[in-house]
């Protein structure tokens, strides 16, 4: 599988705290926002989080369709077989989140950890994910979802590399299909590199089909003609990608 490759420019490099700045200077105080190459950002489908930016655990937000609830630190309201053995790793933070998609009131459950070592990771997550894109950082963010019959419904394997801004790279197994998840670090309208990631595209092959933008109050860009289950499963990653930015603040 060929996934899209980036060339590498040289930025200066902005912390974010001077984004809200930077983004008051850009275009007249406007809340910041991740850039998004092309013009995907005009052809997506955007739903817009709500309640996320001052998030704590055991509270709730949403996004247009969907609500995120049961949010709370450790794995603690499932014990299905499918997360058994990922309950052992020992993780620098474990979360976990109920998606719940409210037109067709199916749930999804989200399992997170963070700063895994990678050598705890069972052989098939090693070799599908972590070998097979490259992933050579010894700490990484898992991310398992399952659906209401407790059965693996999507894995993420992201790298975390940095020291105080981590950034993630990496990749999505979900069912028959693979996506590779690549961090953003700059602002809309501006190549100015920020430390931090500023949101997260998802590719398939090398297209586009998703991204996730976890500044502020938060948004998910989806490619317009998705199926529904693939909605969800994305949506559910891209959930756990915004909480992982404030797990890590």
């Amino acid at each position: 599988m060929v996934f899209r490759n980036h060339k590498k420019t040289d930025y200066p490099i902005v912390g974010m705290f001077g984004a809200l700045f930077l983004a008051c200077f850009l275009g007249a105080c406007t809340p910041a926002r991740m850039g998004l190459p092309g013009d995907f950002r005009g052809n997506a489908m955007e739903l817009k989080a709500q309640g996320r930016q001052k998030l704590s655990f055991n509270e709730d937000f949403s996004f247009d369709g969907y609500l995120v609830r049961d949010v709370k630190r450790g794995w603690t309201t499932r014990t299905s077989v499918g997360i058994f053995f990922y309950k052992k790793m020992k993780a620098k933070q474990k979360y976990e989140f109920t998606l719940e998609n409210q037109e067709t009131g199916k749930n999804l459950y989200g399992y997170c950890a963070t700063s895994v070592k990678a050598a705890e990771l069972d052989f098939k997550t090693n070799f599908d994910i972590r070998v097979q894109w490259g992933l050579k950082s010894d700490t990484i963010f898992l991310t398992i979802i399952e659906n209401d019959e407790s059965e693996e419904h999507l894995i993420m394997v992201l790298e975390e590399s940095g020291t105080r801004a981590k950034l993630l790279t990496g990749g999505i197994s979900f069912r028959d299909r693979e996506y590779r998840v690549e961090a953003v670090r700059t602002l809309e309208n501006s190549d100015i590199m920020m430390s931090e990631a500023t949101g997260y595209c998802i590719y398939e092959n090398n297209r586009m089909i998703a991204a996730v933008d976890v500044l502020n109050e938060g948004s998910i860009f989806l490619h317009p003609d998705m199926a529904v289950e693939t909605r969800d499963g994305l949506c559910a990653a891209a959930t756990a990608l915004m909480l992982y930015k404030n797990v890590m603040e």
